[in-house]
């Protein structure tokens, strides 16, 4: 049963990061579109941009291009008359600030939920662990009648590890999707 949860959820996953988070596309290389450092580098090989499922959120959400500055960029200490301008809108110093105000609220965010799906599921991994040890019990409760509340309670938890991560593998993979419609 463990086994089966782990392999679809590892199944998931390669489907996730099979999303080209630049094209909106599914890739069949299984890594994006990701820039891999030079082979003379002591980390050759190594993806820098998808750096698994919070790289393809970071490229899709376009965190990594919210302080991007297209066209020329004017140095407002020479001459305090003239904007910084992007494309057609023009970055004012309070724009800037409130614009970085979000963006790290975002990013914050972001941060949080991340840390607490790694928490949920190294717990995952430690109760699974446990269950296991206390496998025995699950099966002294056909047998023995007094042990069936600890059997039942011993198939309860289980099955509620079993289905955590593929069904949180499906959901983030049914987001990014969403996220990464161009339409």
């Amino acid at each position: 049963i463990i086994d089966a949860s782990n392999i679809l959820t590892l199944t998931l996953y390669k489907e996730i990061l099979k999303k080209d988070a630049r094209a909106g596309e599914f890739n069949s290389a299984g890594g994006g579109t990701a820039a891999v450092v030079t082979p003379t580098s002591p980390t050759s090989g190594i993806d820098i941009i998808n750096r698994g499922i919070s790289g393809i959120f970071m490229d899709h959400l376009k965190v990594t291009s919210l302080f991007d500055v297209e066209g020329e960029f004017v140095d407002p200490t020479k001459d305090p008359t003239q904007k910084l301008e992007t494309g057609n809108k023009k970055l004012e110093t309070g724009n800037i600030v409130i614009l970085s105000l979000f963006a790290s609220i975002f990013i914050l965010i972001l941060t949080f939920l991340f840390l607490v799906v790694a928490l949920l599921l190294f717990t995952r991994l430690i109760i699974l662990v446990i269950l296991m040890v206390l496998s025995p019990m699950a099966y002294l409760g056909w047998v023995f009648p007094g042990m069936k509340d600890s059997s039942d309670k011993w198939w309860n938890a289980l099955w509620e590890q079993v289905f955590f991560a593929p069904i949180y593998m499906l959901m983030t993979l049914v987001i990014i999707t969403i996220i990464s419609d161009p339409g």
